[in-house]
């Protein structure tokens, strides 16, 4: 639906600036093509965005986003109508886009970000806690949208803490740890057990001569659990919410019988 009047050329431009940010990226989730659109409706002007309302017959945000991954309302309107699933998330793309594998991978680790912008402040808040319980102090250091440090010690035992946005930014750590020093990545729970399942078949390896865990927290539930790697502190395994249930489903996805948590 095209308009020759004022209101129709700034939504012309809105999908001109979209266009220009999904050509960059490619391949998007959904929840990333929502934040775009909010991210350009916030610079509308309100009595526009208000005469946009009443032409298109509903909310501006969800129009916008229906217009492109299901039903282009003008032709400028990016086209991400094609989709694939990946990790049991959604991507959108261009129809006409071959895409790549890693395009996939670089847009799930932008939905995992996205979601985790707002709660890694609360993750690393609920580890701070066990931790402390657990007796250690626990120092805070490097913030921002893709990780949160901490270093935590016990006597003579230093632990390096990364509270990161999903298991697929771990193995980005595998290189960078210290022979001798143990770390602690921290990481939420996922809409499915696919990148954990992934993690375990391609990455779980690169682990195998550190001295790392990988923690998982349930944001909605506050709880913590280990999922790979073994405390050597009964301190801290008794404060995990289900360390037996989470042993079995590490077995279960399993790779390296070394690198998993104890079951008893």
């Amino acid at each position: 639906m095209e308009r020759g009047d004022n209101v129709g050329a700034d939504l012309n431009e809105v999908f001109k600036r979209l266009n220009k940010y999904f050509e960059k990226y490619r391949v998007v989730s959904e929840d990333e093509i929502a934040a775009a659109v909010a991210d350009e409706v916030s610079r509308i002007h309100p009595a526009t965005k208000k005469k946009l309302e009443e032409e298109l017959r509903g909310d501006l945000d969800q129009v916008l986003v229906d217009s492109i991954v299901a039903d282009p309302i003008s032709v400028y309107s990016p086209n991400l109508t094609s989709k694939r699933n990946y990790l049991g998330e959604t991507f959108y793309h261009y129809p006409t886009h071959d895409f790549l594998a890693d395009e996939l991978e670089e847009a799930f680790k932008r939905l995992t970000k996205l979601r985790a912008a707002g709660r890694l402040q609360s993750m690393a808040g609920t580890v701070q806690d066990l931790l402390q319980k657990s007796g250690y102090q626990v120092v805070k250091g490097v913030a921002d949208d893709s990780r949160i440090e901490m270093l935590a010690t016990k006597g003579d035992r230093k632990l390096s803490v990364f509270v990161i946005p999903s298991i697929n930014f771990a193995p980005e750590y595998a290189e960078k740890m210290a022979g001798g020093q143990e770390y602690i990545l921290v990481i939420p729970t996922e809409k499915t057990p696919a990148p954990f399942i992934q993690f375990c078949h391609d990455k779980a390896q690169d682990f195998g001569d550190k001295k790392v865990q990988i923690w998982v927290i349930d944001p909605e539930k506050g709880s913590v659990n280990p999922f790979l790697g073994y405390t050597h502190d009964d301190d801290i395994y008794r404060h995990f919410d289900n360390p037996k249930l989470a042993a079995f489903a590490c077995r279960m996805y399993g790779v390296g019988r070394d690198l998993w948590v104890r079951s008893s």
